[in-house]
């Protein structure tokens, strides 16, 4: 180590000079550094300060339109205000106006549109049959005596089934189970 050191009084001082001169140098990176962790932490302090803003009308636009599809869709009893109930103030400035505005001209064509696509809509009777092609086997389940048998006139006629059907699988194939429920009538009188 003590060959990396001059030994003559001219290099020493060259070697210091050339040590302060890197000193410096390091001194000016150092500041120039700081000054660009301070920009960048003012940047992100704005930035942190501009998300909880948004953060904030966000949850209020959200509760305003929750109110709104509340008074839209809701109970008739929730839909109009009580004259004694409190409003809520949404302030006077022209944004939240406007915004008031828009979203109650949204509600009024929503409305508009659920009211004539509901008044197009007609109701078809259901097709509870599952498909033909399907092979298709019997199940009779066993009525009990008392669906059997009348109290005041004895045995009843069987008169038909009730069916219904139940998709299987099997694999690999599908198969429908037609179960029948047999239904009886007094035939001396209603039951």
């Amino acid at each position: 180590m003590d060959d990396a050191l001059p030994h003559d009084l001219e290099a020493c001082h060259a070697l210091i000079a050339e040590l302060t001169a890197c000193q410096a140098e390091l001194a000016l990176r150092l500041r120039s550094q700081d000054a660009l962790v301070g920009e960048q932490s003012r940047t992100l302090g704005e930035l942190h300060d501009s998300r909880e803003q948004l953060a904030r009308e966000n949850a209020e636009l959200h509760l305003t339109i929750k109110q709104l599809l509340t008074r839209l869709y809701g109970r008739r009893s929730e839909r109009v205000e009580a004259p004694g109930q409190l409003k809520r103030d949404f302030g006077n400035d022209p944004e939240t106006a406007a915004a008031l505005a828009a979203a109650a001209e949204e509600a009024q064509r929503t409305m508009q549109e659920y009211t004539v696509r509901r008044a197009i809509t007609q109701k078809r009777p259901r097709n509870e049959q599952l498909p033909a092609h399907l092979p298709r086997y019997e199940v009779t389940v066993e009525a009990t005596e008392d669906q059997r048998h009348c109290g005041e006139h004895g045995p009843k006629q069987l008169i038909g089934y009730d069916v219904t059907e139940t998709l299987e699988f099997e694999r690999p194939k599908l198969k429908v189970r037609q179960t029948k429920y047999p239904k009886y009538a007094c035939a001396a009188g209603p039951a």
